[in-house]
């Protein structure tokens, strides 16, 4: 059986590999695995790509470097029949509930410097069993390798004159070359500036004169001759529309009505959506099924007294005015705001 340990070095920093060495001396296993990533190399301590050399060790670094060691993980799986724990070691655990699904390992041992209460939020969202999950505190607080000794500190080293003379003189040439490089670039983007102003004035006008072409009758002309006589010009194409106007315009986020909406801890429904959120807290879990919706949607309909409704119409409501989300694939159910399940709700 193999282990696998994820060790994500930005999140939870360390000085050394001895949570390795722990982990890898009380695993028993016939082979682990390791994989470890940070936005910076600096992050990453210089033992562990000298175990590089003797165990199964991945090591990704840079802004990309989460998803790649993601990758990673699927990857090497898929020839590995069973794999018995997982010791993760980040702070974002929500990126790793899907990847462990896949992999559905018999254990996950999780060392987080997040709280008790926040771990338990973050994996209340995975279809394994939450029993497999354990907790542990993460406090391998980063320190300095090598310290410097204080006393070599207090022992500056001499700098003969003519050395400092010549330093002076290149520092004071450097930064007169970022004084001119500095202005340069303004003028620059003066220019294009203007260019760009220059650009959609000439785009409006063409705007407003193929607008008024088109109000008289003797410019219409039928389907065919239009597909006979229109040429596509590439050489020239005119200034393509700014994607801040094209998203300001189409994006569906400006569309969808701010519900609910929040004042503290406390959430603002519409009334007509009260029975289905009484409903789905009622029934207490992340992702809710919809035969346990229905049945204690019954129930809170009868208490409320609000008569049998098209539970399905409702939920298309709900889903519209942007706070449930509701996957007809698998039949499930969930608020797209986790915090509204265990806070207070005003009806209006």
């Amino acid at each position: 059986m193999t282990s696998i340990a994820i060790w994500d070095c930005t999140t939870c920093p360390a000085a050394n590999i001895d949570f390795l060495q722990q982990i890898t001396k009380n695993t028993k296993t016939n082979k682990m695995k390791i994989f470890a990533f940070s936005e910076n190399s600096e992050n990453v301590p210089m033992q562990l790509f000298e175990m590089q050399n003797i165990l199964d060790v991945i090591i990704r670094f840079g802004e990309m470097a989460l998803f790649d060691i993601v990758s990673d993980v699927i990857t090497s799986i898929r020839s590995i029949k069973e794999v018995k724990c997982i010791y993760l070691a980040t702070n974002n655990i929500q990126y790793w509930i899907t990847p462990i699904e896949t992999i559905k390992p018999s254990e996950v041992q999780a060392f987080t410097a997040l709280s008790q209460q926040e771990f338990n939020e973050i994996i209340s969202f995975s279809f394994l069993d939450l029993k497999k999950y354990k907790y542990n505190r993460w406090s391998g607080e980063k320190q300095i390798v090598n310290p410097i000794k204080p006393q070599k500190l207090n022992q500056p080293q001499q700098i003969p004159e003519e050395e400092e003379e010549f330093v002076d003189d290149m520092q004071l040439q450097e930064k007169e070359a970022e004084s001119d490089h500095f202005s340069q670039n303004e003028e620059e983007e003066t220019v294009l500036d203007s260019n760009i102003i220059e650009e959609e004035e000439d785009m409006e006008n063409e705007i407003n004169d193929s607008k008024n072409s088109f109000n008289s009758s003797g410019d219409i002309k039928p389907l065919v001759s239009i597909e006979n006589e229109q040429i596509i010009d590439l050489r020239s194409p005119a200034p393509a529309e700014r994607s801040t106007d094209l998203i300001s315009r189409s994006s569906p986020l400006h569309s969808i009505s701010q519900t609910p909406r929040r004042d503290g801890d406390t959430f603002t429904i519409p009334h007509e959506f009260q029975a289905l959120v009484e409903s789905m807290k009622a029934v207490g879990k992340a992702m809710i099924p919809m035969n346990a919706l229905i049945e204690e949607y019954k129930k809170t309909c009868s208490q409320l007294g609000t008569g049998d409704q098209n539970l399905l119409n409702v939920i298309q409501k709900a889903s519209d005015q942007g706070f449930v989300i509701f996957d007809s694939t698998i039949n499930y159910i969930r608020f797209r705001d986790r915090k509204i399940s265990f806070s207070k709700i005003n009806y209006e």
